[in-house]
């Protein structure tokens, strides 16, 4: 029985071995987004504008 459950076990891992996929980082994650055009909201130079959203001349 016990011989069962271990050839078991590594039967499992052999079959869902290449199905495996390991969690990006936080830094491969904003790499590829940065890639993509993402830009964070401080990098933004802002110009003020009036109530009415038109640029003060």
């Amino acid at each position: 029985m016990i011989l069962g459950m271990g050839v078991g076990i590594v039967l499992t891992c052999v079959l869902l071995f290449p199905f495996y996929k390991k969690e990006p980082s936080p830094a491969e994650i904003e790499k590829k987004a940065r890639n993509m055009g993402m830009i964070y909201e401080d990098e933004i130079r802002g110009f003020p504008q009036n109530e009415k959203g038109e640029n003060d001349k």
